[in-house]
């Protein structure tokens, strides 16, 4: 698998609108309510697929796993974000 360059650089810009604000704090909420989703499986010992509830431990280990991944993967935290500036 192709490694990824993860190490983005800030960058610093006070042209940002309020539109724009707005949509990078929905994006982040939205962000962690999937993350926070999917981390409440982490401890689970069955799981439920449309209406069958499987018990597999195999399956619940590879799932288990696959989780941790996607976890490690999107990190905690968006890369994007904004902070107001508090010079004006």
């Amino acid at each position: 698998m192709k490694q990824l360059d993860k190490d983005l650089n800030p960058v610093e810009s006070s042209n940002v609108s309020q539109d724009t604000v707005r949509l990078i704090e929905q994006l982040e909420e939205w962000f962690q309510m999937r993350r926070d989703a999917l981390e409440q499986y982490k401890g689970t010992k069955s799981f439920v697929i449309g209406d069958q509830t499987v018990t597999d431990e195999r399956f619940i280990q590879g799932l288990k796993v696959g989780l941790h991944v996607a976890l490690e993967t999107f990190g905690k935290t968006l890369p994007i974000s904004v902070a107001e500036d508090d010079e004006e």
